[in-house]
């Protein structure tokens, strides 16, 4: 009965979570002097993907209940279904509250709920590469000019962002 319970709640949060998908902002803002990196196509992807957790989680737990004790089957399948949650949880509040803003001579990184901010000046940047575009998002690797890497994952338009420093950083 908790198993069930249980699985009810984790497909609840899941289906909130698309809906929290959906309040995201759309690809790439362009403000007047400033450009937005978002990651609504990671959060979109995501979402996508929860079905199938959803069916490998109740797979599992299916197995677990046939398997071992009531207890056991019990505690693995709550630790799985925190587990599951955790993770989700984790990347949507990256993608919501790690953001990236292009201004004219440097790039902004901020993490809301926390007082980190950091500012990178364009002609500190040395390279800009695009990393697995295999989705319709990608991660952008800054290396500077001391050697240390920044990486924006998740970007959508990471081409067209990676383009936009390269001829910011040259002007």
């Amino acid at each position: 009965m908790r198993l069930l319970y249980l699985t009810r709640t984790l497909i609840e949060l899941l289906a909130a979570s698309r809906i929290l998908m959906m309040a995201l902002p759309r690809n790439v803002l362009i403000e007047e002097r400033e450009m937005k990196i978002t990651r609504e196509d990671h959060a979109i992807y995501m979402g996508r993907l929860a079905p199938l957790l959803l069916v490998a989680y109740g797979a599992q737990t299916w197995c677990y209940s046939r398997y071992f004790s009531p207890a056991l089957a019990h505690d693995i399948s709550i630790f799985l279904g925190i587990g599951i949650i955790l993770i989700a949880a984790a990347f949507l509040i990256h993608d919501h509250c790690y953001i990236a803003t292009l201004h004219d001579n440097h790039i902004e990184l901020k993490l809301t709920p926390f007082p980190y901010q950091d500012e990178i000046l364009f002609r500190d940047i040395e390279k800009v590469e695009v990393v697995k575009t295999r989705f319709s998002f990608s991660h952008v690797k800054l290396t500077t000019d001391e050697g240390k890497n920044i990486w924006l994952y998740n970007v959508d338009d990471a081409h067209k962002i990676s383009e936009t420093i390269k001829n910011k950083r040259y002007r």
